[in-house]
């Protein structure tokens, strides 16, 4: 199964790069807020970001990553990590599989709202 995770590679590609996030830890998609939800370049940068699963901060590079953690695993650690009700925990990790799920492992992606790009493959 594939999940995205923080990681450092890449960081600065962009001029408004930033991570608060430890490498490797598994990220969701997190919210837009009003301010970056028309422009992922605004004020807040949570449009263009990740959200650390147990950390709660932000990062704009994460690492698409084989895993063996199973669905139930990866979705059980989001909910037990997050004071969300559990349905939106629950959707924030099954968001989080479904982009994962387009791209191959080891590839580094950005985040533009709803758009993912690759920015880099990292070799496994």
């Amino acid at each position: 199964m594939k999940i995205l995770t923080a990681t450092d590679r890449t960081q600065g590609t962009a001029d408004n790069d930033f991570t608060w996030v430890d490498e490797g830890e598994i990220l969701t998609l997190g919210f837009v807020c009003g301010r970056d939800q028309s422009n992922p370049d605004g004020g807040c940068g949570c449009g263009r970001s990740f959200s650390g699963a147990v950390c709660h901060k932000a990062t704009t590079t994460a690492l698409v990553v084989d895993t063996d953690m199973t669905r139930a695993e990866v979705i059980a650690h989001v909910v037990a990590n997050s004071s969300w009700p559990k349905s939106i925990s629950s959707g924030m990790a099954k968001d989080m599989l479904a982009v994962a799920a387009k791209f191959d492992a080891g590839h580094v992606i950005q985040r533009r709202l709803d758009v993912y790009a690759v920015r880099e493959l990292v070799a496994a």
